[in-house]
């Protein structure tokens, strides 16, 4: 079976989303850092969230304002994990 190029095509795309998605996945899981922000050795603070369900979280020290928002579900899987 010969497989044409729309096929080859199709595969190729689906396979690049795909890893795009899990490289997006552990970057945040790692910016994350189980709650604690890498700048500061505290806790990130949530302030805010926006209608596509990301959530905002930031730090401040040394009169620097450090922010975070995330899309994937990492702070959900943290608090199941720590049961």
């Amino acid at each position: 079976m010969e497989l044409s190029f729309p096929v080859i095509f199709g595969i190729m795309l689906v396979a690049i989303m795909l890893v795009g998605c899990v490289i997006g996945f552990y970057g945040e899981k790692a910016l994350w850092n189980n709650g604690v922000s890498p700048y500061c050795k505290t806790a990130w603070q949530h302030f805010d969230h926006d209608s596509h369900g990301g959530r905002g979280y930031h730090c401040q020290c040394r009169g620097e304002r450090h922010t975070l928002w995330l899309s994937w579900p990492v702070v959900w899987l943290n608090r199941r994990t720590r049961k």
